[in-house]
């Protein structure tokens, strides 16, 4: 049976959702309402009940009032939003009906107006774009319910597409342009549209895909609109894949990773492709920024810094928690390709670290596509990741773990250093990184702990280290494990420790 399901805050808008629910009721019977006050029992997982809930929803009436948008936590009356919050039940419900395909009709009641795409959390900003109903009291309150009755009633009545009860792609975005042409002329694509974003200007070509500014014309917004270069027909695999590291990136909101904000296919003339639209970052990659550093204590004090921030960014992304399409907790999103061009720096010394969620696009690239680049010169691989950044394990099996990306960074660390003249115990330590698999530091925690081991050692420790270090003789302890570490060989762990991110695409 085709249910309508009330999305709504109790705290925003109950009483006049009680009155919808009434008219509701009458006209479809309550067997076909869902509403969570009713259809939720006591101590029910309400995370897996909204989802066999929606497994039989047509319709998701996503009622806004005045406070839906900004309602807060009541314990903490100026803490953040609810709706930033990957747990908030509104938030859970609406994202999973726009997933699965699922019609849903914003209805404005009180004083509400429609939020706009750049007020909505990633995982909201299609419902901006959908047409709303408004249901305002008074004395045309019976007038404004009644049409929405006959509309659900139309809704629930039109043939459903077949498949459209999947979770699907939206349409993709089509241009006429050639990816040849974009490939051979990439500033062609500037003042085409893609989302809400007109294409200002190139920023950088090459790798995975081409890079540009762009900017939304009625906020004034500036993004950085990444293009990937052409994917085989699996979208629906890679939208899968990116959608589990957007949700986790974005309930994590790490000051030092890049915030993704909304992703999609893209159709050219000859080829199949998709766009990420995240942040734009004012910075310079970690090889560059670190190549202008002085031969100096303050230059050391710098680098050691930001080896310490890029392991802080990458353990909260490691163990950040969050929830999946069907509700259920996940936990960890995993980098995969880390490296100084996946780094830039701020003016102010501190990273943002980018790019992740690329494991399945890369594997998906056309092969048509990597034999042009193979025939130019640039290094593709059949697995995921960049040759003398990547674990051997990586590159034979094809896995990206903890322990993969602890041998990224320590090789980015190492890349990045250039002539700087690292301590002694630095190197021992980024050998230990980039070495065999059982002898890296177990995480991205260990790591950064160490590194700020080595600071507060030399003397070069900054005040996010500071909070890090332990007595003075631990450090000497630590030292001699570090040393003893390349010539003990520790007992084998296995890989089952780690998240694991295996391939889903054959590349």
């Amino acid at each position: 049976m085709t249910k309508i399901f009330l999305s709504y805050r109790r705290e925003d808008s109950a009483d006049v959702v009680g009155r919808i629910f009434d008219h509701l009721e009458h006209r479809f019977g309550r067997d076909r309402l869902f509403l969570d006050v009713d259809a939720i029992r006591f101590g029910e997982d309400f995370r897996h009940r909204i989802g066999e809930a929606l497994d039989q929803t047509g319709v998701l009436l996503a009622i806004i009032g005045d406070r839906w948008l900004d309602a807060s936590d009541e314990a903490q009356p100026m803490g953040p939003r609810r709706l930033d919050d990957p747990n908030d039940y509104v938030r859970i419900e609406i994202s999973s009906a726009l997933e699965r395909g699922i019609t849903v009709v914003p209805v404005l009641v009180g004083k509400a107006r429609m939020p706009h795409v750049a007020q909505l959390p990633v995982h909201l900003a299609e419902l901006s774009y959908r047409n709303a109903a408004e249901v305002r009291s008074g004395r045309d309150f019976s007038y404004h319910v009644n049409r929405l009755i006959e509309e659900i009633a139309d809704l629930l009545a039109a043939p459903k597409k077949q498949g459209s009860s999947q979770r699907r792609l939206s349409a993709p975005t089509r241009l006429s342009i050639t990816f040849n042409t974009l490939e051979d002329s990439p500033e062609s694509l500037i003042g085409a549209q893609l989302s809400a974003f007109v294409i200002a200007r190139l920023l950088a070509a090459g790798g995975s895909g081409i890079a540009y500014v762009g900017q939304n014309p009625r906020t004034g917004q500036y993004v950085c609109v990444k293009v990937s270069l052409p994917v085989l027909s699996d979208m629906e695999g890679i939208r899968r894949a990116l959608s589990r590291g957007i949700r986790g990136l974005v309930a994590l909101n790490h000051p030092h990773i890049v915030r993704v904000h909304e992703f999609d296919g893209l159709e050219l003339a000859d080829a199949q492709s998709f766009y990420v639209v995240m942040d734009y970052v004012e910075g310079v990659s970690l090889d560059r920024w670190a190549a202008a550093l002085g031969h100096d204590r303050d230059g050391l004090r710098a680098f050691l810094r930001i080896g310490f921030l890029i392991a802080r960014a990458l353990e909260a992304a490691h163990s950040c928690r969050y929830l999946d399409d069907a509700g259920f907790e996940t936990v960890g999103v995993m980098h995969g390709d880390v490296k100084p061009g996946n780094v830039l720096v701020r003016a102010d010394g501190t990273p943002a670290l980018m790019d992740f969620m690329m494991v399945d696009v890369h594997r998906a690239l056309d092969p048509a596509v990597r034999e042009r680049l193979a025939a130019r010169g640039d290094v593709i691989t059949a697995v995921f990741g960049t040759p003398g950044f990547m674990a051997p394990e990586q590159e034979s099996e094809g896995i990206v773990t903890v322990r993969t990306d602890v041998y990224g960074l320590g090789a980015t660390l190492r890349a990045a250093a250039g002539q700087l003249s690292l301590p002694a115990d630095m190197t021992l330590l980024l050998g230990r990184m980039t070495g065999p698999v059982d002898g890296r530091p177990h995480d991205m925690g260990e790591v950064a702990r160490l590194l700020s081991d080595v600071a507060g050692r030399e003397g070069l420790d900054s005040e996010e280290m500071k909070r890090e270090q332990p007595p003075a003789e631990q450090r000497v302890h630590g030292f001699l494990s570090t040393v003893a570490s390349l010539f003990v060989r520790r007992p084998s762990i296995s890989r089952s420790h780690d998240p694991i991110v295996r391939p889903h695409m054959k590349g």
